[in-house]
C-alpha cells in the first residue's frame, strides 16, 4: 500500500463514553429507535472561511462503518456496546487518548478490506439516516479516490513521539490537500446533538439525542506537483586521441503563484556522449507558473532556442519542458567550470506543508581555467 508521510497537530477522536448516569426513569434511552448524524467536512469560523470554501471543491464524502451495536445496561439510563466480531472485543476506553488508539484500530480493520460501510460515499452536509444505535467510524475521503491505496496515509503527528505514525484519509481540492483522522461517534448521545459542543457524552443528564451533527476536523496543507526538464544534446565535442570532457548544463527554475515566488532552485544536467538526459523536481506548489532558463550551456555548445521554457504546474501530471543545444564545431580552453550555488532568505527548502518558500538561489561560476581561443 502506498503511503505518504505529512506533519500535522494531534487530533482528538470525538465520541462519546456509555457511563451509568443513574437510575432507570421514564426517559430511559429507547434503543428500539433509529437515529441520523449530519457529518460536516469542518465547523466554520470566522478565521477559516477560505478553507471553508475551498474544502467544498474536494467533493467530501464519507464512508459510515458500524463498529458495536447498543446494548442497554439495566437499571441504568444508559447503554454498553457489543463489538462485532470484525472488530474483535475491545475494551470500551476511558479517556480521549484510549479513543484515539480504538479509533485507528478499527480503520486499520475497516481499511482492510474484510468489512463493508453501512453507508458508503455519503455526501457531507446532507442527513446519513435510519442508523441503529451504536458505534460507527466515520472515514472521509474525496468520492473520486475510491481505494483505499490512493487516499489512506501515513501521518505523523508534531506532538507525538517522533517518528510515530497514525492512520489518515484524505481529500483534495485543486490546491490543498485534507487529512482527516478516523473518527468514532456514538449514537445516541446526550446533549446538543452537535459533536463540536462539550460535554456531549452519554454520562450527562440532558435528554438523548438521535439526530446528530458530526463535525470532522480536517487539516490544510498546500498539493505539490513535479516538473521535469528534459534535454537533447544534438552532438558532442570530440577530440582526437583525448577522452570526452563533460558537459554541463545549468537551469534556474522560478514557481510565482499571483505575483509571489512560491519556488526557487538551480539544477543541473550532465553529458558525457549525445543523446537525451532529464531531471525531475519535486514539491512545487500547484497552480505555479515555472519558468526555467538555461543560464549555463558549456563553453563549445549553443542553445537552440534561447528563450525561457514555461509550464504550470499540477498535481494529476508531471509538468515538462525541454532544451536542445549542440556543438558549435569550436573546441575552447577552460571547459572547468566550478558552480557555486547560495541560498538566501528566510523558509523552508523543502517545501514542507505550511512552510512555503521565502528564499532563492543564487548562482555563479569560477571558471577553473581561463577561456582561451578558439582551436
Amino acid at each position: 500500500m502506498k503511503k505518504k508521510l505529512i506533519y500535522l497537530l494531534a487530533a482528538v477522536t470525538l465520541t462519546a463514553a456509555v457511563w451509568g448516569a443513574g437510575p432507570m426513569q421514564s426517559r430511559a434511552v429507547d434503543l428500539s429507535r433509529k437515529g441520523s448524524m449530519t457529518v460536516h467536512s469542518l465547523k466554520e469560523t470566522e478565521d477559516n472561511k477560505a478553507m471553508a470554501e475551498d474544502i467544498k471543491t474536494a467533493d467530501v464524502v464519507v464512508d459510515v462503518y458500524q463498529v458495536a451495536t447498543a446494548v442497554k445496561t439495566e437499571g441504568y439510563d444508559s447503554y454498553t456496546y457489543a463489538f462485532l466480531s470484525s472488530y474483535g472485543n475491545p475494551d470500551t476506553p476511558e479517556d480521549a487518548a484510549g479513543w484515539n488508539a480504538l479509533a485507528q484500530e478499527t480503520a486499520k480493520t475497516a481499511l482492510g478490506g474484510t468489512v463493508d460501510p453501512v453507508r458508503k460515499e455519503q455526501a457531507v452536509e446532507t442527513s446519513i439516516s435510519d442508523l441503529e444505535p451504536g458505534l460507527y467510524l466515520l472515514i472521509a475521503r474525496s468520492r473520486n479516490l475510491t481505494t483505499a491505496e490512493s487516499y489512506q496515509i501515513d501521518m505523523e503527528l508534531k506532538d507525538g513521539a517522533e517518528g510515530e505514525t497514525v492512520i489518515a484519509t484524505i481529500a483534495n481540492s485543486r490546491d490543498y490537500q485534507y487529512a482527516f483522522m478516523p473518527q468514532l461517534i456514538s449514537l445516541p448521545m446526550r446533549g446538543t446533538g452537535d459533536t463540536t459542543v462539550v460535554p456531549n457524552m452519554t454520562a450527562d443528564r440532558g435528554p438523548w439525542v438521535f439526530d446528530l451533527d458530526v463535525y470532522m476536523k480536517p487539516e490544510q496543507s498546500p498539493r505539490f506537483g513535479a516538473l521535469e526538464i528534459v534535454k537533447t544534446l544534438s552532438s558532442y565535442e570530440t577530440e582526437a586521441g583525448l577522452p570526452a570532457e563533460p558537459a554541463t548544463f545549468v537551469f534556474r527554475v522560478d514557481g510565482v503563484i499571483d505575483g509571489e515566488t512560491v519556488y526557487s532552485e538551480v539544477e543541473s544536467i550532465t553529458f558525457t556522449a549525445a543523446g537525451e538526459e532529464r531531471v525531475r523536481l519535486d514539491r512545487i506548489p500547484v497552480t505555479a507558473d515555472v519558468t526555467v532558463t538555461e543560464i549555463y550551456s558549456g563553453s563549445s555548445y549553443q542553445a537552440e532556442v534561447t528563450e525561457p521554457q514555461t509550464a504550470v504546474i499540477s498535481a494529476e501530471q508531471v509538468a515538462s519542458v525541454s532544451f536542445r543545444n549542440f556543438y558549435d564545431g569550436h573546441q575552447r580552453n577552460g571547459h572547468g567550470i566550478k558552480n557555486q550555488f547560495t541560498y538566501e532568505g528566510a523558509g523552508s527548502r523543502s517545501g514542507e506543508a505550511g512552510s512555503p518558500r521565502s528564499g532563492r538561489w543564487n548562482w555563479a561560476q569560477d571558471p577553473v581555467q581561463g577561456a582561451g581561443e578558439d582551436n
